[in-house]
C-alpha cells in the first residue's frame, strides 16, 4: 500500500526505530502535500469499490471456467 517516500515512508518491520524516523521524515518533508495527494491517488486508483469488485468478479470468472 505504501511506496516508499512516494505517498509515505515504509518502515522495516518490527524496527520501532525505522518507525520513528519515519514519522520524523514525514512530519518534517516540505513535501508533505505531495505525499497526501499521492496517497490519495493510489486509494483510488487500486482500492476504489469499483476497482475491487471488478478484481473479485475476474477471480470469480477465473475460478468457475479453470
Amino acid at each position: 500500500m505504501v511506496d516508499h517516500k512516494v505517498n509515505g515512508y515504509l518502515a522495516n518491520a518490527f524496527e520501532s526505530q525505522d518507525l520513528a524516523i519515519g514519522v520524523e521524515w514525514i512530519l518534517n518533508n516540505s513535501a508533505y502535500n505531495e505525499l497526501c495527494v499521492n496517497a490519495r491517488k493510489k486509494g483510488i486508483r487500486e482500492f476504489d469499490y469499483k476497482v475491487v469488485a471488478k478484481r473479485y468478479v475476474e477471480l470469480y470468472n477465473n475460478m468457475i471456467n479453470s
